[in-house]
């Protein structure tokens, strides 16, 4: 990925990158460049390579060749930097730094000709971007973690993709699996996919370059600024370091709780960045939203609109980006009235983000055919709708495929369902639900499946159901009906321990949000003689039991 490498090497101290969020990065990355980095050696590099191994992702043997680096002393600098940690800094300098001494780490494999697979799972973002940008500028195949996920997702990710490195801290950890013979730069992003199950959608710096196009021609903006408070392994804040770094932008990258607490506190003024650099101490950087983009997931939207010293300012911006899942009627009806700039958008990891995007006068206008849609198709993308509104996509910026098989053709066939008639009357697209039953809970991914699997693998149901209802917070919550194990258990008396026990055991093999927030007992569930539920029915009923409380 020869760009990649370019944007790599042309880092430069031009304040670009700000955070408010500890880096912890080791105390030799505060030294210029020109001092002697600590990398590993080729020789000892191919010694580890080739030395036979049992390790796995959950006993990893790291690297040894560059004992310097392990035992670097993390100790003073995270000290120091808990005084910035709460602060809005320039850390433009410290990320091209990092971003370059990791890359050094990666020169053994070029030499070597070997394109190991490596799996990022890095917590902190600049640390994340630094290795993320380092490994795509070594043109070596990369598989983007989530650091939220629990042991079962971690074992379905480490047989899927056998990664032969994981990055986390400081260190490679070499993997006990053998090396491919070559393998593709591609850039893998996880998804949830269809079948609830973790996988990665195959991408490359093309695709992910083209998704900036688009949006920088549908808006005609030639650089891109933004406000980050997603998080950047996810494509959604990935996609936002992408637009600021191939745009020439700035990217803020901090929380809607710090957010809040920074705007009541500092109301009368902009975002005030104090520099974090020995190089231009006098660099002072204001963040003016009006030259900002900022995106949302809707729980966090809600939050923000809350209160009013927050929903004044988010009305300042260029525009602000909404997705990760469907937004409620009476959300969008109090931002409109607010005069919030929302921008609703259509996209997914397949499609490196927004394919269609609403624009802020759109939104903002009185006509209600198109002020709740996802806008207008982006230029590098082709939708269509089917005869029942599936929607087929044709675009630039979609995936090759999910690893490790490539799509056949450049098209891909969602499962959701648009408004046809609106879509054929203004062209723009309005989302009316899913094909399937996964349920999207606070922008995230749940698949019942996954989740039932795990609550019967505790032995405490004999039978369970998992479903999403609507809710007004979460756009949907993971509901779960169950039957106790023990018949004769005393619904009325127990339920609550039992789903108290329950949330314990699958607590450490699922991520949070898949946890069921609503549990409901039952002497047994309703199927068909085919052993289906009816949905329509269950969910009726759970919403009359819901009124009752």
């Amino acid at each position: 990925m020869a760009r990649a490498l370019e944007h790599l090497q042309q880092l430069k101290n031009n304040s670009w990158l700000i955070t408010n969020q500890p880096t912890n990065s080791p105390d030799y990355l505060s030294t210029n460049l020109s001092t002697k980095l600590p990398i590993n050696s080729t020789a000892n590099l191919s010694i580890n390579l080739s030395a036979n191994s049992s390790t796995n992702l959950f006993d990893p043997q790291f690297i040894n060749s560059s004992q310097e680096l392990k035992n670097y002393s993390q100790k003073n600098y995270s000290q120091e930097l808990k005084s910035y940690s709460q602060e809005f800094r320039d850390c433009s300098q410290e990320f091209a730094n990092l971003a370059q001494v990791y890359y050094q780490q990666l020169i053994p494999f070029l030499e070597q000709n070997i394109t190991p697979k490596i799996l990022i799972n890095e917590p902190e973002p600049i640390q994340f971007l630094a290795k993320f940008l380092a490994t795509t500028a070594a043109d070596l195949p990369v598989f983007l973690g989530n650091p939220q996920w629990q042991t079962q997702e971690w074992q379905q990710v480490e047989k899927l993709i056998q990664p032969n490195f994981i990055w986390q801290s400081t260190s490679l950890e070499k993997l006990a699996y053998s090396l491919p013979e070559s393998h593709p730069p591609y850039i893998m992003i996880p998804t949830g996919g269809t079948s609830g199950t973790v996988k990665f959608a195959m991408h490359t710096w093309q695709t992910l370059g083209a998704s900036v196009a688009g949006l920088q021609t549908y808006f005609e903006k030639p650089v891109i600024n933004s406000v980050c408070v997603l998080p950047i392994y996810h494509v959604s804040g990935l996609m936002q370091f992408m637009r600021s770094l191939l745009t020439g932008g700035k990217l803020v990258i901090t929380t809607t709780k710090y957010l809040e607490k920074y705007l009541q506190n500092n109301f009368n003024s902009p975002l005030d960045i104090s520099p974090y650099s020995e190089i231009s101490p006098e660099i002072s950087i204001e963040i003016n939203p009006q030259e900002f983009f900022l995106s949302l997931v809707p729980t966090q939207l809600q939050k923000l609109l809350a209160d009013p010293q927050t929903s004044s300012w988010l009305t300042q911006f260029s525009a602000i980006f909404l997705g990760g899942g469907a937004a409620w009627q009476e959300l969008l009806t109090q931002a409109r009235v607010l005069q919030i700039p929302l921008a609703l958008t259509y996209g997914m990891t397949e499609t490196a983000s927004q394919i269609a995007t609403l624009k802020p006068q759109d939104f903002l206008t009185e006509n209600s055919a198109i002020h709740n849609t996802c806008g207008q198709v982006l230029p590098h993308a082709q939708l269509s709708l089917s005869d029942l509104g599936l929607v087929t996509i044709k675009s630039a910026s979609l995936a090759l495929g999910y690893y490790p098989e490539l799509w056949k053709n450049n098209t891909l066939i969602t499962d959701d369902l648009g408004d046809l008639e609106i879509f054929n009357k203004t062209g723009y697209l309005s989302i009316t639900g899913r094909q399937s039953l996964q349920i999207i809970t606070g922008g995230e991914k749940v698949f019942p499946p996954e989740v039932e699997a795990a609550i019967l693998v505790t032995k405490l149901v004999q039978d369970v159901c998992v479903l999403g209802i609507p809710d007004k917070y979460w756009g949907e919550v993971v509901a779960a009906v169950y039957v106790p194990a023990n018949s004769d258990t005393n619904l009325d008396h127990n339920s609550e321990s039992i789903s108290q026990a329950i949330q314990r055991s699958i607590a450490p093999h699922l991520a949070k949000y898949k946890i069921p927030k609503l549990w409901f007992s039952r002497s047994k569930l309703s199927r068909n003689t085919q052993g289906k539920i009816n949905y329509q029915t269950l969910r009726t009923e759970l919403r009359e039991c819901l009124k009752s409380f």
